[in-house]
């Protein structure tokens, strides 16, 4: 199977226009205008993209903003790239090697 096919095989949900976020968040369309305006760092601004002149949302990233408690966008994009890069960095194996507990209650006996 090729890239394309397997982009093409995945079911992607759709980007969310104003109306359908503000559905979701219970919010006026007004009100989410007015956090489209706001500057990202600022509280009360919201995730999103621009597609042309028009905002849309990633409905992914919307539903984790409102589960960690609507910081601004900004603050929330940090998280996220943070929490990208603790994924794709792979953590550094150490001594793995266990020793069975009967081995482990005798080494203490000893010591104490």
């Amino acid at each position: 199977m090729s890239d394309a096919e397997k982009v093409q095989a995945e079911e992607y949900e759709p980007l969310w226009d104003n109306r359908t976020c503000s559905i979701y968040l219970g919010k006026s369309t007004r009100w989410l205008y007015i956090a489209v305006r706001t500057r990202p760092e600022e509280p009360g601004s919201i995730p999103h993209s621009r597609v042309g002149e028009t905002p849309r949302f990633v409905p992914e990233d919307i539903r984790e903003w409102v589960r960690v408690g609507c910081p601004p966008a900004a603050t929330f994009a940090e998280w996220q790239r943070a929490d990208k890069k603790k994924r794709t960095v792979q953590p550094r194996v150490q001594n793995t090697y266990c020793y069975p507990p009967n081995v482990v209650g005798a080494y203490k006996e000893k010591l104490s």
